[in-house]
C-alpha cells in the first residue's frame, strides 16, 4: 500500500440500545474512526480520530470531537505523546450547564515510560480552552483549565 504501509485504521459503532421505551427517547448512539500513520521517521507515528455521539445528554442532542495526535518512541522504553482536540456539542454536552452549545479545544502532552513488564508509568499535561468564552470550566466561570497527572500502572 505505498506510503501506508504499517498503517491502522480503526472503526466502531455503539448503540446502547437504551432508548424507545414508549415515551419517545432514542438510543444513544457512539461512532469512532482513527487512522494511524508512521512516518519515513521510524521512531515516529501520526494519527488523527474523529468521535460523535447522538442524543447522549436527551434526544437530539450531540457531541463530536476531532483529534490529531503525534506518538515519539525515544527509547525502548520512553515514549512522548502529544494530542490536541476540537471537540463541538450541544446544550449540555461534555457536562456544560449552560443553555447553550460548547466549543472547546485541549492540547495534551504525555511522557509514557516502561517500568517493567506489565508496568507503566504516565506524565501528563493537558490544557482545556473553552473557545465560546462561557467559562464551563471549574465553577462555571473559568475558560481554562490545566492538570497535572502521574498514573501508575500494572496491565494484568
Amino acid at each position: 500500500m505505498g506510503f501506508l504501509e504499517g498503517a491502522t485504521l480503526y472503526g466502531g459503532i455503539v448503540d446502547t440500545g437504551i432508548g424507545n421505551d414508549g415515551i419517545g427517547t432514542k438510543d444513544v448512539i457512539n461512532l469512532y474512526a482513527g487512522l494511524t500513520v508512521p512516518t519515513p521517521i521510524t521512531q515516529v507515528s501520526l494519527g488523527v480520530a474523529y468521535d460523535y455521539q447522538a442524543n447522549g445528554m436527551f434526544d437530539d442532542s450531540y457531541a463530536n470531537a476531532l483529534g490529531g495526535y503525534l506518538t515519539w518512541q525515544m527509547t525502548q522504553k520512553l515514549r512522548f505523546n502529544a494530542r490536541g482536540e476540537y471537540a463541538t456539542g450541544s446544550a449540555g454536552a461534555f457536562g456544560t450547564a449552560t443553555g447553550e452549545g460548547a466549543e472547546l479545544f485541549g492540547l495534551t502532552g504525555t511522557l509514557d515510560y516502561s517500568l517493567w513488564a506489565h508496568a507503566i508509568t504516565r506524565l501528563e499535561f493537558r490544557w482545556d480552552n473553552d473557545l465560546s468564552g462561557k467559562g464551563v470550566f471549574l465553577d462555571g466561570t473559568k475558560d481554562n483549565a490545566i492538570s497535572l497527572a502521574l498514573n501508575v500502572i500494572y496491565k494484568f
